[in-house]
């Protein structure tokens, strides 16, 4: 369920949990024996893989000095700060949040798809043209339009550059 009914000064609200600041706002963040636990303001206390939360190959991440803030945490390494803000922590620890994004991510990726065939069909192209111009088959362009498969941005600029379109085309289609 992606909703949780809560009452609060007289009214009932159906959002989402996440759209909640308290759920959003981190009020502690603690580092003991590789893991990192997490106060939010909404009550919520989480703990989690230190090591998840850094990007890949980071080196010399000092945990003792980690700052917390209302919205991220950062941790100086030995290539600069990082900083893991307060959705990180809630994707790896809250199984409806890591849901919601999954279907936003692939909501997008289906209007995203469904623009890029829109505009290669205001063009004229077939599939089979516009795959020979992006270097893809025709099945991954497809596979593509129907917002089915996870395409790098490479791949949709070189689409957009075969069927004349740019970027702000793909936003067009939201606004």
């Amino acid at each position: 369920m992606d909703s949780v009914e809560s009452r609060s000064a007289g009214t009932l609200s159906t959002e989402p949990p996440w759209r909640w600041r308290a759920y959003q706002e981190m009020t502690a963040a603690r580092y003991e024996r590789g893991q990192l636990s997490v106060r939010f303001a909404d009550g919520t206390a989480v703990r989690v893989l230190a090591a998840a939360l850094l990007p890949p190959a980071t080196e010399a991440p000092n945990w003792e000095a980690l700052s917390c803030d209302t919205y991220e945490i950062t941790v100086p390494t030995a290539s600069g700060v990082v900083e893991i803000p307060w959705s990180t922590i809630r994707r790896l620890t809250d199984a409806a949040y890591r849901k919601h994004l999954e279907r936003a991510a692939a909501d997008q990726a289906r209007s995203v798809g469904a623009r890029l065939r829109a505009l290669r069909e205001q063009t004229g192209l077939s599939p089979v043209a516009v795959a020979e111009r992006v270097g893809v088959t025709t099945e991954a362009l497809q596979s593509i339009e129907l917002g089915q498969a996870g395409t790098p941005l490479t791949t949709i600029g070189r689409i957009l550059d075969a069927v004349g379109g740019t970027w702000l085309d793909l936003a067009a289609a939201d606004g």
